[in-house]
């Protein structure tokens, strides 16, 4: 799923919403936006993550700026990894969705 990202005038805090956007749609209309991504921890387990995504090339510095809500609980992201390149941002996960759902492991 993606969730295109809404941003606050006077800071870097950034709102996801939710939507039913394919990645082609929202590669090409949305500034910024998350997308969902499942790590598989091991057989039977996987996380899940969230990527930010960008239309316009960012730095390292502008990339590690934003403050991102989680789109499901709207507790605070935290990044877990670094940029792929200067479109394809941070890797996220959500602290509160981690602990809530018994340590954030889903069974596959």
């Amino acid at each position: 799923m993606n969730y295109p990202i809404t941003k606050h005038r006077r800071s870097n805090k950034l709102t996801p919403t939710k939507s039913t956007y394919s990645d082609e749609y929202a590669a090409r209309m949305c500034d910024l936006y998350l997308s969902d991504e499942m790590q598989r921890i091991d057989g039977a387990h996987v996380r899940k993550l969230y990527r930010l995504h960008a239309k316009y090339p960012h730095s390292i510095e502008d990339a590690l700026a934003y403050d991102i809500k989680c789109p499901n609980c709207n507790e605070h992201l935290k990044q877990i990894g670094r940029m792929i390149d200067n479109r394809t941002l941070g890797l996220y996960i959500c602290p509160a969705c981690d602990r809530e759902k018994n340590g954030g492991i889903y069974h596959a």
